[in-house]
């Protein structure tokens, strides 16, 4: 991505590509497009996130529910200034309420899997269809 290079510094590092579980592991927050795949892991790995969805495909809709459950922020890099972006990206860092929820999503997730809620409901349509 040499487009972003001038923007690397001591603490600011430019990839191509870099295997994002593994990333997400060390990092204390994400700018991510808004997939929920993405939305998915970051909530897996008690990443807070600013989401910049470019109104594509279902990306509206997740940033709207990421913003919904207050597990993270919304911007447009376009519109939105350098000053208002630094804001918010040091609010994600800060706000102890939205990792409390982040955490609090992570374990539902994780109930819901153990659980498996999907798995079940399924087999009870299918039982009853039959």
């Amino acid at each position: 991505a040499p487009q972003f290079q001038q923007y690397a510094g001591e603490q600011v590092h430019i990839f191509d590509w870099l295997p994002q579980l593994t990333t997400l592991a060390c990092a204390d927050l994400a700018v991510v497009h808004g997939g929920i795949n993405t939305i998915d892991e970051c909530i897996m790995a008690d990443v807070p996130m600013l989401v910049c969805n470019g109104g594509l495909r279902d990306m509206p809709g997740n940033t709207m529910r990421v913003l919904h459950h207050g597990i993270g922020l919304a911007a447009d890099p376009q519109r939105d200034g350098e000053d208002q972006l630094r804001t918010q990206l040091q609010t994600l860092l800060g706000d102890t309420a939205l990792r409390s929820r982040l955490r609090a999503m992570r374990e539902q997730y994780l109930r819901e899997r153990d659980q498996k809620t999907l798995e079940q409901a399924l087999e009870t349509l299918l039982v009853s269809e039959a």
